[in-house]
């Protein structure tokens, strides 16, 4: 199983210490330098996992968040930043973020939320996959029905 993860970070050498972390890994690294090449990138690629910085030229991590969900893309979304503070951390949640981890952070660390994230993801995938459009809407049908059965006994 391969896990493909967009990292988002305007520092050369923070992509190159994620590339290494993860190529011990299952996860598939592509890389985008700020949010608005990560948002040409999402035209065309679906990862599971997104890794974003805050603090970015052209367009900063917590607005490409607010993106991401607004699209509705099927994501995980995890924060990594040097903004150690509350207002910042509730900031990174209330946009959308999963999970917000303080630079600088271990290797282990990083990959314990990619692993932690990936499963969440993977179990909402195999959910939503589970019902089709016809079972919810039988589901819907039914719900009418015993709406009806039930006005009719008053």
């Amino acid at each position: 199983m391969v896990c493909e993860v967009l990292v988002v970070d305007d520092s050369a050498v923070m992509r190159k210490l994620i590339a290494l972390t993860l190529s011990r890994t299952e996860y598939k690294p592509t890389f985008a330098v700020n949010g608005d090449e990560a948002l040409k990138i999402l035209e065309w690629f679906s990862p599971a996992i997104v890794l974003l910085d805050v603090r970015m030229p052209v367009m900063d991590g917590f607005e490409l968040c607010r993106i991401i969900r607004k699209k509705q893309y099927d994501m995980r979304v995890i924060f990594l930043t040097s903004l150690d503070n509350d207002i910042d951390y509730n900031h990174g949640l209330e946009v959308g973020g999963d999970v917000y981890l303080i630079k600088p952070f271990s290797p282990a660390k990083l990959v314990a939320a990619i692993d932690e994230q990936y499963e969440l993801w993977q179990s909402n995938k195999d959910i939503s996959e589970m019902i089709s459009p016809q079972v919810l809407q039988k589901i819907a049908h039914n719900m009418s029905d015993l709406a009806n059965d039930s006005s009719s006994v008053d």
